[in-house]
């Protein structure tokens, strides 16, 4: 065995030093590299397939130049091989990549949003491997999206802030104006109101260059719901019929549901009743043609509050108790918290206090849940369960109740909530009231989505 080794060693001296050999030696290492490095994921097969095909035409060429016919062929076959090989590689993972997003999007329209972005997520994956960057965008994109109608809007802004700064190093109108749409919807939800009417600005001007009117309108549209929410009503109506116009001019029927549905919460909010129930009987028909349950949901839950307003209180206690079924079964937990806080303000009207306790607690919980603080909506819920105590005639709860909204409504930006419930503290001479809260919060509450594990128990 030992006399062996020095004979293999001397061998393989004398065929590295022959010059044919050492390019057979080279190549080889260089081949080995190569497979490697493809085995590890580290160069795409792609790149190497194309990267081969250059230099084998050369060989073609210099051998049709000399006649070597059996080098032409061989040559010719290669290329063709390795082309063949280079296409089936190239499209292969780009027809898996469109099989995950079309169904991701499926799921989507589905409202199975979570599953969606788990789709979305496989999808960005492969396309990284694979350095399709057009996919690559899209799927950041639409995650950001899903993760906002999740209810996930811290995770929701980082994913959108990448999708613009992908889209901008792109020069992607259309990726630009997605990001800067649902950027103004996470703010808007976040009460983050003057960083909202940046976003949706910056949307609307994406959108004209694009010539997208249902992007303009879907843009006009959120910011009348902002508006809307800050009791700065003129504006909100002049949104809303600027995004009626787009809207028209796109032929978008959804959308324009979606516009009769805000005027006639509007409505409602400035006690236009009969204007109210016409925008709502516009709506309806349009959200059934369009198989848009959410949509007639959203519809029923604003005739709910019209027939309270009324003093129609089965009517609306019907027609909230509809919405939250729907609500409940779309996954879309903002909602159906304000469809309970509306149940929850008719059993206060009609004395039934325990009940409203229960559904005032559950909508706490979603509007205050592990993924998101909505503090527009707890101020509402605050607000309402200082009128339930008040009514009850305990006003050491109405005040300590009223002054958690009061700061509520000062975190949601809301100057004119703000202003109603500071003179409501006045008129009860709660100023002075000891414990006054400083948080808007509700203490030792299970604030995971679904419901309480035990009654919520406020310090009051």
């Amino acid at each position: 065995m030992s006399s062996i080794i020095p004979e293999i060693i001397k061998w393989i001296k004398e065929f590295i030093n022959e010059k044919k050999h050492q390019v057979f030696v080279f190549s080889s290492l260089v081949l080995s590299a190569i497979i490697y490095f493809v085995l590890n994921n580290q160069i795409p097969i792609r790149v190497v397939c194309a990267s081969a095909i250059p230099p084998i035409i050369a060989i073609g060429i210099v051998a049709a130049q000399k006649k070597h016919r059996r080098s032409i062929l061989i040559s010719t076959i290669m290329v063709v091989m390795l082309f063949v090989f280079f296409l089936n590689e190239y499209l292969s993972p780009s027809r898996e990549i469109a099989a995950l997003m079309h169904e991701a999007k499926d799921s989507k329209e589905a409202h199975s949003f979570e599953y969606s972005s788990n789709l979305f997520t496989d999808a960005f994956n492969l396309a990284q491997k694979h350095g399709q960057n057009e996919a690559i965008l899209e799927c950041v994109c639409k995650i950001g999206e899903l993760l906002y109608y999740m209810g996930k809007c811290n995770v929701a802004r980082k994913k959108l802030e990448e999708c613009h700064d992908i889209a901008t190093g792109s020069k992607s109108e259309e990726w630009i104006a997605h990001s800067n749409f649902f950027s103004g919807e996470v703010e808007n939800q976040s009460d983050n109101n003057d960083l909202a009417r940046v976003h949706y600005t910056d949307a609307i001007e994406s959108y004209i260059k694009l010539k997208n009117f249902e992007g303009i309108g879907d843009a006009h549209r959120g910011m009348a719901q902002l508006e809307r929410e800050l009791s700065n009503y003129e504006s909100a109506e002049v949104e809303y019929t600027l995004g009626m116009i787009f809207y028209k001019l796109g032929k978008y029927r959804k959308g324009e549901a979606n516009i009769y549905r805000g005027l006639g919460h509007l409505a409602v909010m400035r006690t236009k009743y009969s204007k109210a129930r016409y925008y709502y009987n516009k709506a309806i028909p349009l959200f059934k043609e369009e198989e848009d349950a959410a949509g007639e949901a959203n519809v029923l839950r604003g005739i709910g509050d019209l027939e309270f307003s009324l003093g129609n209180y089965n009517a609306a206690r019907g027609n909230y108790k509809k919405a939250r079924g729907i609500f409940n079964k779309e996954k879309l937990k903002l909602n159906e918290a304000n469809a309970l806080l509306g149940l929850g303000k008719l059993e206060t009207r009609e004395k039934k206090y325990k009940s409203a306790q229960k559904y005032f607690n559950e909508a706490l919980a979603m509007y205050h849940n592990k993924e998101q603080k909505n503090n527009g909506g707890l101020a509402n819920v605050f607000r309402a369960m200082g009128d339930m105590e008040n009514a009850r005639e305990n006003i050491e709860r109405a005040c300590h109740d009223f002054k958690i909204s009061l700061q509520c409504y000062v975190d949601a930006e809301n100057p004119t909530g703000e202003e109603e419930i500071q003179k409501q503290l006045n008129d009860m001479q709660c100023t002075n009231n000891k414990g006054q809260a400083t948080q808007c919060s509700a203490p030792n509450m299970d604030v995971s989505y679904g419901g309480l594990t035990q009654p919520v128990s406020v310090a009051r």
